[in-house]
């Protein structure tokens, strides 16, 4: 019998797709639609109400994640595959008009070595691409929801009460949104601001550095480190067949198993923060699937969020993984240097994390793209480890150079959140003032001399003000260490801005 054939349809960009509107409701929605319409409980009653020729089954090998079906089918025929890939595109991309999909069919042993050969442009059946619907009618009504399709219906939208014109993608939002159960559908960014989490704006926690915090947003995204290392290992392995059968007990689709899990079992203990009685929770997801996470966090819990977010991952991930390769040495999937190996690259598997923090009135779609590239420099930062880069939008335009946090720096003690008001910003305008220019690019050729006298200048007026403390275990050992330790310090000192006044609670 012929190896299988994987088609698979995957949404392109969603994240910019969902944040394309203002409006927390059709944001929502969106993320809602998306799970529905391309979710495997869906396609199983399209493929059990109408079966196609060929074979075709939902691919057990392949990770569920929203926004991704992989079929599997038995006949190789270039014209049956074809035909399956017409059929997702009118099952899945039709339903979502304003979401762009790419699709691909490749002949192999399993879904993680089709993947593979996708990812290299090597598809034995060739690949398509399904733009979205976009606002190309000369003197249509732009949707008032995204501004990006032409409107077709008027309606109105929860907790609003003037009429609002929706194009067909929105108006989809619109519908999916009436099934959302984890919070009240009316509900706005300025609820999520003022009182998520909380039981009224009266018992808002105060931040250390900002005393309206109710007025802002912290947008969260999070994304995997060295996922696609362990992946590609298992794909190149064959002394053991067992990892390349396309079936359920896969190595490969346990671990694909693992990760969806360890990554919706983090957002669910990250969203716990706050109080429970409150009406609106503290945490809005807008995405959630594989090792992707986008979410919105009133600003005066993001720093909890985010320490909640990456311990439950670890966690659920480092024992599920030993757990699977006990399974599979069991099984004789995986022989004893092969597990080794997979325990080694596994425990490299993490998350990195960047935060934009905003007004709550600041786009929402620009509050995700500058999470985003925080996230960027997070992974960058951290070389593959676990770490949190975030920006300010209320007081900077882009992710400043060299500002990261390793998740053990995120714990109760911050020293620089307890300076006086005053104390920070002397210390943060002595640290702006005399800065290196070359340290604005992290070169890593820096005046050392220049270095040491901001550094000692630094060390004087933290002893002189009694401020010695936001210094402990700072000292750089060498001239090396000098711009990471005045980094370091500059990066303690913006973040103590948003840092919770009375301590954390939860962790």
């Amino acid at each position: 019998m012929p190896d299988p054939t994987y088609v698979c349809i995957a949404a392109v960009r969603i994240q910019q797709w969902i944040s394309r509107t203002p409006r927390l409701v059709l944001s929502r929605g969106a993320s809602r639609a998306l799970a529905e319409k391309t979710g495997d409980d869906r396609l199983r009653r399209l493929l059990a109400d109408r079966p196609l020729a060929g074979g075709v089954r939902l691919a057990d090998d392949a990770p569920d994640v929203d926004g991704v079906i992989v079929l599997r089918v038995d006949d190789p025929e270039p014209t049956t595959v074809r035909a399956v890939a017409d059929w997702l595109r009118r099952a899945v991309a039709d339903e979502l008009p304003g979401v762009e999909w790419k699709a691909w069919a490749h002949q192999a042993t399993s879904y993680a070595i089709a993947k593979a050969a996708a990812d290299q442009g090597l598809t034995s059946h060739g690949e398509w691409h399904f733009p979205p619907t976009e606002l190309d009618v000369p003197f249509a009504n732009a949707c008032d929801g995204c501004r990006h399709e032409y409107a077709v219906e008027t309606t109105k939208l929860p907790g609003e009460n003037t009429d609002v014109a929706l194009g067909p993608d929105c108006l989809d939002r619109l519908a999916s949104s009436a099934r959302l159960t984890n919070a009240p559908r009316g509900m706005t960014f300025d609820d999520l601001a003022r009182t998520g989490g909380v039981a009224s704006e009266e018992a808002v926690p105060q931040t250390v550095g900002r005393r309206a915090a109710n007025n802002h947003l912290a947008t969260i995204a999070a994304d995997g480190n060295r996922v696609g290392a362990v992946f590609e290992h298992l794909a190149r392995m064959s002394s053991s067949p067992f990892v390349h059968q396309g079936d359920e007990t896969t190595v490969q689709a346990a671990l694909s198993a693992l990760l969806e899990r360890a990554t919706r079992d983090a957002v669910a203990n990250a969203g716990c923060v706050g109080d429970p009685d409150a009406k609106y929770p503290s945490a809005i997801v807008h995405l959630v699937g594989g090792d992707d996470v986008l979410a919105s966090v009133g600003a005066r819990f993001a720093w909890e969020y985010v320490t909640a977010l990456l311990t439950k991952f670890d966690e659920v991930f480092k024992s599920g993984l030993a757990a699977l390769v006990e399974a599979a040495k069991g099984s004789g999937a995986l022989n004893d240097a092969e597990a080794d190996e997979v325990t080694k690259l596994g425990d490299g598997v993490s998350l990195g994390v960047g935060i934009a923090f905003a007004n709550r009135t600041h786009p929402f779609a620009d509050c995700a793209d500058m999470a985003h590239r925080a996230l960027s420099q997070a992974k960058a930062s951290g070389r593959g480890a676990a770490a949190v880069s975030w920006v300010d939008l209320t007081v900077e335009a882009s992710v400043p150079p060299g500002r990261f946090a390793w998740p053990d720096q995120l714990g109760d003690d911050l020293p620089t959140a307890r300076m006086t008001s005053s104390a920070r910003t002397t210390l943060e305008a002595i640290l702006r003032d005399r800065w290196p220019v070359s340290l604005s690019t992290l070169n890593s050729d820096h005046d050392v001399d220049q270095l040491t006298a901001l550094w000692e200048d630094v060390k004087r007026w933290c002893v002189r003000t009694d401020n010695a403390k936001v210094l402990s275990g700072r000292e750089p050992a060498g001239a090396e260490q000098l711009a990471e330790a005045l980094i370091g310090l500059r990066s303690d000192l913006d973040r103590a801005r948003w840092w919770p006044k009375q301590g954390r609670s939860g962790l």
